[in-house]
């Protein structure tokens, strides 16, 4: 059955490796219409038909695909094909819905993962804002060919970017918060620093605890 990629190690830009990771989108679906044409009596012409449109799904979902964007693409093939030949079945149309879901959410995924590398990716920011302009295209729409397609070209987009920016693999870690700064005085007796004010900045890279008592 066919395996499809989600990229995580997007193109360099010097060497042009591509490094991907198989997700299982379409295998649903694709479980199905082999189940399908598996049952289907090819001596009557109804089912030389049935098995012609289901040959044409099976096709699409099946083509060669290594990044979220390409499987987006196959999408909005097979969303046209869902709508034209199989509108009305009962079992098709969930499994494509399901898929379509499944690759929505890889395709945010990766611009949140992108917009982490905080200090590079304004250095690319007309293709970042031209993937943002496909993903607000694709919120106008539902599950679908049109989704998939305006979500097809965000990725590529975001593709660019990272290609652009040479960016590999996952991005870097956030900066630890800090916690705002207070001074307070030490009441404590027994603390070396008792009568003196304090301040978490005074424990910097160490481990301290911070009680607050009220009498009343």
């Amino acid at each position: 059955m066919r395996r499809t990629a989600i990229l995580i190690s997007f193109v360099l830009a010097l060497a042009g490796a591509v490094q991907a990771a198989a997700t299982t989108a379409f295998d649903p679906l694709a479980g199905a219409v082999a189940a399908r044409r598996a049952g289907l009596d090819l001596e009557t012409r109804r089912g030389r038909r049935e098995d012609r449109k289901l040959a044409r799904l099976a096709d699409t979902i099946d083509d060669a695909s290594v990044t979220v964007g390409d499987d987006l693409a196959l999408a909005a093939r097979a969303g046209k094909l869902i709508r034209a030949d199989f509108r009305r079945d009962a079992e098709l149309p969930g499994l494509f819905a399901a898929a379509e879901n499944d690759l929505a959410a890889a395709a945010n995924a990766e611009r949140v993962a992108l917009g982490l590398w905080t200090d590079r990716v304004g250095d690319a920011a007309g293709s970042l804002a031209r993937a943002d302009a496909e993903f607000a295209r694709a919120l106008r729409h539902a599950i679908g060919a049109a989704r998939a397609k305006f979500l097809s070209r965000a990725c590529r987009e975001l593709e660019a970017t990272r290609s652009e920016l040479g960016l590999v693999g996952d991005p870097p870690p956030l900066p630890p918060q800090v916690m705002p700064d207070f001074s307070i005085a030490d009441v404590n007796p027994v603390t070396p620093t008792y009568g003196k004010n304090v301040s978490p900045r005074d424990y910097l890279g160490k481990f301290s605890a911070w009680y607050f008592g009220h009498a009343g």
